[in-house]
């Protein structure tokens, strides 16, 4: 792995190591992060070393910092996620359908996308930015919205 000192009295290493677990039948990876401090952010001087250790068992062949960030921004998703389902009134999707739930989150979704209705040769039309990565998703979805 690599070490590198974040601050004085903080050392923190991070790397990989592959592991075959009892009952397992292939070696699995397992990405670390190990804190080393003996010096509080306060500056209070620690007589014995407080060491963390945090594992994560993956798959991903990426490095060990790309991985521990994965996991760290995982977080940040899953709070989006809830202030999305919150401020749409989404907690509680409305089938026991896996279809029609997907449906109704990416209706969800596309009442929070910018857009425009526009009115022309007498129909409504929505319309999204030329860049959008929406757009494709929307033409899927009228197409099975329309069969």
């Amino acid at each position: 792995g690599t070490k590198y000192i974040e601050r004085e009295g903080k050392t923190v290493y991070t790397g990989s190591t592959m592991k075959k677990p009892k009952g397992f039948d292939t070696p699995v990876r397992i990405a670390y992060k190990v804190i080393e401090r003996t010096v509080l952010a306060n500056g209070q001087i620690l007589l014995v070393p407080d060491v963390t250790v945090d594992t994560y068992w993956v798959s991903l062949p990426d490095p060990a910092d790309t991985v521990i960030g994965l996991y760290h921004e995982h977080g940040t998703s899953e709070q989006f996620h809830s202030e999305f389902k919150t401020d749409l009134d989404l907690e509680r999707l409305p089938s026991g359908k896996f279809a029609t739930n997907a449906l109704i989150l990416l209706l969800g979704i596309l009442i929070t996308i910018a857009s425009r209705l526009v009115y022309h040769a007498r129909q409504y039309k929505l319309r999204f930015g030329r860049f959008s990565p929406w757009l494709n998703t929307f033409k899927q979805l009228y197409a099975v919205l329309r069969a």
